[in-house]
């Protein structure tokens, strides 16, 4: 059996810095060539009490397996497991006090003469213990006042409860001035909390180094001293803390230059910006400086021996308990420390083992930086890249990111897109500046925010494009009424810096399900409905189908065979005659642009209609126009001194561009033609919305001599006042208009108007699309000086251009070039 913990307790003192006990272990580890130790034993675990690694000091630890083997049944000599061999240390009555350990090396001589000796050994260490206990207290009572070194016992609340008749030698001072008194009324007030971490750390059991103190004197002079103890509450007999105190005169300067540099060492870890946290081996806090006080929140005069690292517990990014000082912590981990006045901050932590100089674990270090201000930055920076700065509303880059996380996570519902695009926003822009087109924007996106549904998202998509996301709408009528919701806001006046603008706005909305959201089928459909409503006049919703999903495919169709055309080389022209009204002979040609393939030549209607692309536009017409002036030298080549004019089409995508008028000048000189002689052709709508640059581009172009024809007069804005505003030499009035010339009063009487007009301003006014003998008459009649229709010829490849050029100069008998 094994004595209760009273017992544990004495025996522990009888055996800890025990002369004959350290002897014999000394002759222990000499007799097997290896370490050996005198183990207590109490409970599940063992106090060190002599080692050949003598540290003045009981230490636990976990108890070997050879050790546990003592304690079973029928009292065994000894036992051997995994290496280490356990020699049994009893009472008179054969209770098992503590075990003589030793490590066996592969070197071990003879089993039986090892367990002989190291036998005899523990015998000798029993007699240490078995006194007669009645004579012991008065022998330990005169034993104990003879020594040097004073002894005390405190009590767990530092009052001094007994002092040996020694402390008088040492600082001038009886017991019986001390007994009853703090402990801390004698100590350095640097030195209280020292104290209190030795004091703690006895009274849990753990190894605690020597401490270093000053204790005060009758003088009010301090006496430096070492202090070691052993905890002895348990004991009935002494019922506190037994501290032996050394004169420490003697290692005095040595120990000023080990205080100097650990002084110089806390100094150091004190300044350090990052928290630092020390424990022992076994787990328990030694220290930590002001930052990890600060960090977590500890007061000043709590002693850091008296926390566990439990005090220090964390959270993972993602809300999870986390230990920093587990073994299984990993470093550089990224953890939430949340303050008591709910000020959230972020740390990573690292750990460090601490080893001997042997390689022996004797303890960890764990380091806190603090990352709440980079955390926060990083964080900012993410909310940035996901969020549009002028709105805060989510960017396109989270949407992505959100019709992802949709399709992953609940593929099984429907998901709604609505695009919206302010109408007339353009216009308010470059009337009233861009601050008053960003407020705008801003209400807006307050105004449909306010018809979301919580789950819903809403995106700024760029300019004056937002995205509404429905996620699980009841049905198709739900999504078309909030389509209709988002209308009606949009629609109410916006008042702006004392201004009111009136700005609707045109919806495309489209349903999926959600496992097809991602792949960009949604957003497609709904930008294609989106065009549609503008197509449709405006202020509309309209819902994406299957007749818009042909009229898309086609036109995408459309688009794939005219960039295949520009790429092959395929693209080609032909003209049709722009002739005088009275004499017929040609006057000009309209530039048409065509596309040659294997099975014919195909007509505009194949690859323009409805094109959108805006790149390719200008890239068809930057390829047309060079066409064009290379046609136009051979007509010029013909004719040096009246060559025809070249009217040529640009779309409002090439008047816009920066590089028009560039584009236009650099060509006509590689061609070699002259400016004069280059008509360029835009229709009346793509004139007169073209922007600020754009216009200037046509005062600029016509400065350079060029002429400038305005296409299908009477469809667009249909004013007469619009002329005025750019520097036309031409008008060409839509075919609608000439066809009606002999059926309709009103149709005629605007044409006659115009042509008036025209005459006036010395404008060439032609009428387009004659197709018989009777239109031609009705259009002279009205006076216009140019036709040009199939009455008199189609669209005609170069060379029959080349020839009906050279009979116009046959008939008016001028000379052709040679």
């Amino acid at each position: 059996m094994v004595g209760d913990s009273t017992d544990t307790g004495q025996d522990r003192l009888r055996l800890a810095r025990n002369t004959t006990a350290s002897e014999c272990v000394r002759a222990a580890a000499a007799f097997v060539n290896s370490h050996a130790e005198v183990a207590v034993f109490e409970g599940d675990r063992v106090f060190v009490a002599a080692s050949v690694k003598a540290n003045n000091s009981v230490t636990p630890r976990a108890m070997y397996a050879a050790e546990q083997r003592l304690l079973g049944k029928g009292a065994p000599r000894h036992a051997s497991v995994d290496g280490w061999l356990a020699l049994p240390i009893r009472k008179k009555d054969s209770t098992l006090v503590a075990s003589l350990t030793v490590s066996l090396g592969v070197a071990t001589r003879d089993f039986e003469a090892t367990i002989d000796g190291l036998g005899a050994l523990a015998r000798i260490i029993e007699t240490e213990i078995v006194r007669d206990d009645a004579a012991a207290p008065d022998f330990l009572h005169h034993v104990v006042h003879g020594q040097r070194d004073p002894v005390a016992v405190l009590s767990l609340d530092m009052i001094i409860t007994w002092m040996s008749a020694s402390i008088t030698s040492l600082i001038g001072r009886t017991p019986q001035e001390m007994i009853g008194r703090p402990a801390t009324d004698f100590i350095h007030p640097d030195d209280v909390e020292t104290t209190l971490n030795a004091v703690i750390r006895m009274s849990q059991g753990l190894y605690a180094t020597r401490a270093h103190l000053r204790i005060l004197g009758p003088t009010g002079a301090y006496f430096p001293v070492e202090v070691t103890g052993t905890d002895l509450s348990e004991n009935p007999d002494v019922g506190g803390l037994v501290l032996s105190i050394r004169d420490d005169q003697r290692d005095l300067e040595d120990q000023r230059a080990i205080d100097r540099t650990e002084q110089l060492a806390k100094a150091i870890v004190s300044s350090l910006r990052d928290g630092v946290i020390a424990t022992d081996e076994f787990g328990a806090v030694v220290t930590f400086n002001d930052t990890a006080r600060a960090m977590f929140e500890i007061d000043r005069d709590v002693a850091p021996a008296s926390l566990s690292p439990k005090s220090f517990m964390l959270e993972s990014v993602e809300g999870h308990p986390h230990d920093p000082f587990s073994s299984s912590a990993s470093t550089n981990t990224v953890c939430r420390l949340n303050s008591s006045n709910g000020e959230e901050r972020f740390v990573t932590t690292s750990v460090r083992r601490i080893n001997d100089s042997t390689g022996h674990g004797i303890g960890r270090v764990v380091v806190f930086s603090d990352l709440t201000a980079e955390h926060k930055a990083a964080e900012e920076l993410r909310t940035q890249a996901m969020h549009d700065q002028l709105t805060g509303l989510a960017n396109r880059r989270q949407l992505e990111h959100h019709l992802r996380k949709i399709e992953t996570e609940r593929p099984e519902i429907f998901v709604a897109a609505c695009f919206i695009d302010l109408d007339n926003f353009k216009a308010i822009n470059d009337v009233y500046g861009h601050d008053t087109g960003d407020k705008l924007v801003r209400i807006a996106a307050q105004r449909l925010s306010e018809e979301l549904g919580p789950d819903d998202l809403l995106v700024r998509q760029g300019g004056d494009e937002f995205v509404a996301l429905m996620v699980d709408p009841d049905s198709y009528e739900d999504t078309t009424l909030f389509a209709e919701r988002c209308r009606v806001a949009l629609a109410k006046p916006f008042y702006i810096d004392g201004h009111r603008h009136d700005v609707s706005g045109s919806i495309g909305v489209a349903l999926a399900p959600a496992d097809r959201v991602s792949r960009s089928d949604l957003l497609q459909q709904a930008d294609m409905a989106l065009y549609a409503a503008k197509d449709g006049g405006r202020n509309r919703v309209h819902y994406f189908d299957e007749e818009l999903a042909v009229t898309v495919r086609t036109t995408e169709a459309r688009r794939k065979r005219l960039k295949r055309s520009l790429e092959a080389g395929q693209l080609l022209m032909h003209f049709q005659p722009i002739v005088d009204a009275n004499s017929e002979l040609t006057l000009g040609y309209e530039a048409l642009a065509r596309v040659s393939t294997p099975r014919g030549v195909l007509p505009p209607s194949a690859f323009l209609e409805n094109l959108t692309a805006k790149s390719l536009m200008w890239d068809l017409d930057q390829t047309a126009f060079g066409l064009s002036c290379l046609a136009a030298r051979q007509l010029l080549d013909l004719a040096p001194d009246t060559p025809p004019f070249i009217a040529c089409n640009f779309s409002s995508v090439s008047l816009n561009h920066p590089d028009f008028l560039s584009m236009l000048t650099s060509t006509v000189k590689s061609a070699g033609v002259p400016p004069e002689m280059i008509s360029v052709e835009l229709t009346e709508s793509s004139a007169f919305e073209a922007s600020n640059a754009g216009k200037r581009s046509l005062v600029e172009l016509t400065d350079s001599g060029f002429r400038l024809v305005l296409d299908d007069f009477g469809t667009g804005y249909s004013s007469l006042s619009h002329i005025k505003d750019l520097p036309i030499s031409t008008l060409k009035m839509d075919r609608s208009f000439v066809t009606a010339l002999g059926t309709n009063v009103s149709e005629r009487a605007i044409a006659e108007a115009v042509v008036r007009l025209a005459n006036d301003l010395n404008f060439l006014i032609v009428a387009e699309g004659v197709e018989t003998a009777e239109q031609l008459e009705q259009a002279r009649r009205v006076g216009f000086s140019a036709i040009q229709g199939w009455y008199f010829s189609e669209a005609i490849d170069l060379e029959r251009t080349l020839e009906n050029w050279r009979a116009t100069r046959a008939a008016v008998a001028l000379p052709l070039a040679s």
